[in-house]
Formats: structure tokens, C-alpha cells, sequence
């Protein structure tokens, strides 16, 4: 009888023990508490996938909550300064995509990204991976709202940024718009060429899943939509533990944002509560910015969100 209860005692340890491995890679939040032992001021990091509206707060008023008792409030980039501003980035001229598709399919991709509020000015100045990437942010969002009971219309870094304006916080951005558009190209400008067959490919691709998108939006399912439903339900890992390759270059791409970040972040965080929001992925892995964080000291704890 005692080896029976022995063993059961044994199975129970090493039972709690994977599930408190498994919490700590996966946390069911997205919002984390940021302090150093030795400052008084707590701050916060809220990692956001690009696509959902500002519904998403209802769902946990914590996040807002958190939000408005902040001093500042920074995103990747400086939204309402683009959103009033616009922006002067240009690419080289031969990268532009226009030169990779035809008359009829510049037209259609351009009265795409117009009838879904985009200036043709600033179409104009990109190249065909960017406009892939807003392309995946349009829709994204409209799924986005099938996932939400409550819908929303304001994407939600904007929605995050507009509530603490309303409110007398502090907005910025960790970089501006020709750094983070610059970020995605260079993703790009490592590979070799031949360039132009891979231009005109990839145009041709969007021209087709806009064409398909437009047919039937209602019923078009991205293919990352289970990573959107995983980030809806907070059913995803960060994988503290792992060091994914760098030969990925959106992984390279990322770490070294992070990296760039760091510096900032730190400063802010010794002098004010702050509220960052950046994509969920920054905060994963070995180089994310809650391992750096720790790396450097920092406490940095996962935040109910129930």
C-alpha cells in the first residue's frame, strides 16, 4: 500500500512539475509586468498580434486598466505622428513595385489599397514585400473580426494609442516609419539575385490573392489564421528556452529590433511607468525582449488576465 501511495506521490511531482514548465513557456497572457528591484516604478509589456481592433481590450480590462496608469505609452512606431504626418519613405526607384506588373494589375492592387484607406502617394514608395505585408494586415483584420464577439474598427496599437492621447498620455514610437518600413525591405535585401523574376512572382501572387480576397472577403481565411485563433484563446508558447535560427531572416530581423530597442526601454523603465506595445514575437526566445529584460535585472512577470 505505502509503494502504491509512493509512486502516486512520485507521478503527482513530476505531473505538476511539466505543468509548471509548460506555464512558463505558456502563461495564457499577453501582458507582463516590468520592474527592477531597485526602482519603485512598474511598467508594462503588452504583446499584440498586428491584426486585431481595439475589441480586444474589452475582453480583458486589465490591459487597459494597466494602459491608462501609465506615464507614456510607446508602439513599434509613432502611429498617430503617420497617421497626421504621412511619411517621406522612398526606396530605390528600380525596387518599386509598380515596374513588376502590368497596367491592369497595377490598377487593381492600387484601388485595393485606396478603397481601404491607404494614400496612392504612399503605395507608390513601396516594394512589392511591403505591400505583401499591409496586404496580410487588411486581411487580418477583417478575419480578426470574425474571431471577436464584440467588433471593433480601429486596429489595435492605433485604438492603444488614441485612448492614451484622449487621456493626456504621453505617445511615441520605438522607431519611426521609414526605419520600420525599412526593417521589413531589409529582410529582403539579403537575397541574391536574380530579383526582378522574383519581383514579378510575388507581384503576381498579390494581384491573385486580391483578386480571390475581393470575390468573397467574408469567407477568405489567411494562412495564419490559427496562429490568430492560438493568440484569441492565449493558447501559444514564447519559448523562453529556444534560440531559433538566424538564417530565418524575419528572426534575425526581430532580434535585432530587440536589440536596438533594449537601450531605450531601459532608460524609460528606470525613470517612468511606461506601457510598451510591440508584436507578441518580440517578446519570445532567448534574444525576446523579456529575456533581455531579465538578463539586465529586470523582474518580469506574467500578468492575469482573467
Amino acid at each position: 500500500m505505502s509503494r502504491i501511495i509512493l509512486i502516486s506521490f512520485f507521478i503527482a511531482l513530476i505531473s505538476n512539475f511539466a505543468a509548471a514548465q509548460t506555464d512558463t513557456n505558456n502563461p495564457h497572457t499577453v501582458l507582463w509586468k516590468v520592474y527592477h528591484p531597485q526602482n519603485q516604478d512598474t511598467s508594462y509589456l503588452f504583446g499584440v498580434n498586428h491584426n486585431f481592433t481595439g475589441a480586444y481590450l474589452d475582453r480583458f480590462p486589465i490591459i487597459k486598466e494597466k494602459l491608462l496608469s501609465s506615464y507614456a505609452v510607446l508602439n513599434e512606431f509613432d502611429l498617430l505622428h503617420i497617421k497626421q504626418e504621412g511619411s517621406s519613405l522612398k526606396f530605390e526607384d528600380s525596387l518599386l513595385w509598380f515596374h513588376y506588373v502590368t497596367k491592369k494589375q497595377r490598377r487593381r492592387i492600387m484601388n485595393f489599397f485606396v478603397d481601404h484607406h491607404y494614400m496612392e502617394s504612399f503605395i507608390n514608395t513601396l516594394d512589392i514585400y511591403n505591400l505583401h505585408s499591409i496586404f496580410n494586415t487588411i486581411v487580418g483584420f477583417y478575419y480578426a473580426k470574425t474571431l471577436e464577439s464584440k467588433k471593433g474598427e480601429e486596429q489595435l496599437e492605433y485604438y492603444c494609442a488614441r485612448l492614451a492621447k484622449d487621456n493626456n498620455i504621453i505617445t511615441a514610437g520605438l522607431e519611426n516609419m521609414e526605419e520600420h518600413f525599412g526593417n521589413m525591405h531589409q529582410i529582403y535585401s539579403y537575397t541574391p539575385v536574380p530579383v526582378v523574376a522574383e519581383m514579378k512572382q510575388s507581384a503576381t501572387l498579390l494581384d491573385s490573392l486580391i483578386n480571390i480576397y475581393q470575390k468573397k472577403p467574408e469567407s477568405y481565411v489567411p494562412d495564419f489564421a490559427d496562429w490568430m485563433k492560438d493568440y484569441y484563446h492565449l493558447n501559444f508558447s514564447y519559448d523562453f528556452k529556444t534560440t531559433p535560427s538566424l538564417d530565418d531572416l524575419t528572426n534575425k530581423n526581430i532580434m535585432e529590433r530587440n536589440q536596438r530597442w533594449l537601450p531605450e526601454l531601459t532608460l524609460l523603465f528606470e525613470n517612468h511607468p511606461a506601457f510598451i506595445i510591440v508584436g507578441v514575437s518580440h517578446l519570445c526566445y532567448t534574444w525576446g525582449i523579456i529575456s533581455l529584460l531579465r538578463e539586465k535585472g529586470y523582474i518580469v512577470e506574467p500578468v492575469k488576465m482573467d
